[in-house]
């Protein structure tokens, strides 16, 4: 997938940032928790990292597919 992104140019990028909406998926909260319930400040160890990037996926592929069932709604809302 990350090879896949960095070969597109930046306007086919900022459209896949857009349908993914990339702002909503960072997860500060979850960082959080893993923080609060450590005690502290975390190292970057390959299970937080991927605790980390499991919501940031899940939610980025949940706006996708919404966006997709959703084209005909969408379109019909554009003009309201």
């Amino acid at each position: 997938m990350v090879e896949y992104i960095v070969l597109l140019n930046k306007n086919q990028r900022n459209l896949f940032f857009r349908l993914v909406r990339f702002e909503h998926a960072i997860m500060f909260a979850v960082f959080i928790a893993e923080i609060i319930t450590a005690g502290g400040l975390l190292l970057f160890t390959p299970i937080i990292i991927f605790s980390l990037l499991v919501p940031i996926f899940s939610e980025m592929g949940a706006f996708a597919m919404n966006d997709l069932i959703d084209i005909k709604i969408d379109k019909i809302n554009i003009y309201h």
